[in-house]
């Protein structure tokens, strides 16, 4: 439940962090300096959060009691103190901090609402490029999603079909259909085609497994799929107009 440490080139594992009774740590994250770092501690009572550590020490201090992974982001000018981003109650937040005293600095402050823990629970699909441009992940995992198109400059265009519990979708190559893979219960999930002009989704795999990250042939007339349904995650091929079974392909 620590953390590990291994050299660059290679070798056996060794603890960085010192973990006990039900903690884990997770999602490290180095700080400027190279040698101090961020990481979560989930465990039972009060001793859950975002601590920064050592590589020259096991022992951790705790900066923040949200359990969220966290990310850095350094000061947009000299002088400035950089900041820690993470969730609370799906809302990204921003704490000053201070790298080099490795301590918060101010009040901290909303950056964007709805934001989604992902698929990983406690982590946040969340980075900032180093001019400072922001993404992460907006919604709820495993909640009703929306495909959207959108122009090259983020501009949406319109909205493809109703909301769903989408897995995936891949693009046919004439960009008239999409492949799109959808919960059905549990983890289960099956492969639909919808037609863009008619608005109309046809079902294209039949069976009670996981059918999903579908590819479409160059010429459009095939698709390739992942399924577990054989206990295995093997790869499946069907003609796209649904005809015939599907046949394993690896």
């Amino acid at each position: 439940s620590a953390l590990q440490r291994v050299a660059a080139a290679g070798g056996v594992p060794a603890p960085a962090t010192q973990a006990t009774g039900t903690a884990f740590h997770r999602f490290p994250v180095f700080l400027p300096d190279g040698r101090h770092y961020l990481y979560l501690q989930t465990a039972a009572g009060d001793q859950g959060g975002v601590y920064w550590a050592s590589l020259d020490s096991k022992a951790g201090r705790r900066v923040l009691a949200d359990l969220s992974s966290a990310v850095y982001v350094p000061p947009a000018a000299k002088g400035q103190n950089g900041r820690l981003l993470f969730a609370r109650e799906n809302t990204l937040m921003a704490q000053p901090f201070d790298a080099k005293t490795l301590q918060p600095t101010g009040d901290l402050f909303p950056v964007a609402e709805q934001v989604s823990f992902g698929g990983v629970l406690n982590y946040v699909p969340v980075s900032v490029s180093a001019n400072g441009v922001l993404v992460y992940q907006a919604g709820r995992r495993l909640g009703e999603n929306q495909l959207t198109w959108y122009d090259r400059s983020g501009k949406p265009l319109g909205k493809v079909g109703a909301p769903g519990m989408f897995v995936d979708f891949a693009l046919s190559p004439d960009e008239k259909t999409t492949a799109e893979s959808r919960y059905t219960t549990g983890s289960n999930s099956d492969l639909w085609l919808h037609e863009l002009a008619r608005g109309a989704a046809t079902r294209f795999t039949f069976h009670a497994s996981a059918n999903q990250a579908a590819v479409w042939a160059p010429d459009g007339r095939r698709l390739v799929f992942s399924s577990n349904r054989g206990g295995t995650q093997d790869l499946y091929v069907k003609d796209a107009g649904g005809a015939g079974q599907d046949e394993v392909l690896l």
